[in-house]
């Protein structure tokens, strides 16, 4: 995905490696410095374990996955680049695109609206500076990473989706042009949004 910064020019990107990916998604998403310095249910999220798990006790005979040391973890994942999730390893169409599962370490809103226990959900709206330019998927004007911020937290799904409705006819202002609804989520190490419905902004450049 590439960012842009103003509406007269794209920066370029260099494609990336399987693993670069996930190190990108694990600072980008999860605030952490690489894929290796995610916990193992974080990982679960990003790769199917079960098969990579099968390839360490196979090909370096290790008990799994997340008992390599990380050369070898880049090694397994670049050499089987299926191992990753398609929402991760594919970036979306424009006509089903869905914000990629954000992780918050401070959601910036009220502790009493966010879910109590971990792993518990709530739902929410955010607004966020993922758009489409000339059918091209970007970060608008912004430092590269999704910018977010939460319109509010709701508690059912009824609530969100008015509240939804409610913002796609407000104008939108700065760079948070896109707006998404979903479930928020207690994790170990903050919250994690996963969108069920996103409208994108959308225009074009000459």
């Amino acid at each position: 995905m590439k960012n842009l910064k103003t509406f007269e020019g794209f920066i370029s990107e260099a494609k990336e490696k399987p693993f670069d990916r996930l190190n990108r998604i694990a600072d980008e998403e999860y605030a952490e410095f690489g894929f290796t310095s995610l916990d193992t249910e974080d990982m679960e999220e990003l790769i199917d374990m079960k098969k990579a798990n099968k390839i360490a006790k196979k090909e370096y005979g290790e008990f799994g996955f997340t008992s390599l040391d990380s050369e070898d973890m880049e090694e397994v994942i670049n050499k089987n680049p299926n191992l990753i999730k398609e929402q991760f390893l594919n970036e979306g169409r424009e006509s089903d695109y869905v914000l990629k599962p954000y992780h918050f370490r401070d959601a910036g809103i009220s502790k009493d609206s966010l879910p109590a226990t971990r792993n518990e959900s709530t739902f929410c709206v955010i607004r966020h500076n993922v758009v489409y330019i000339n059918g091209e998927e970007v970060r608008f004007r912004g430092s590269g990473a999704v910018d977010i911020s939460v319109v509010g937290v709701y508690d059912t799904e009824d609530e969100a989706m008015a509240a939804y409705k409610a913002e796609l006819k407000k104008k939108a202002e700065g760079n948070q042009l896109s707006i998404a609804v979903g479930t928020l989520t207690n994790k170990k190490f903050g919250l994690n949004f996963e969108s069920t419905e996103d409208h994108i902004a959308k225009g074009r450049v000459k």
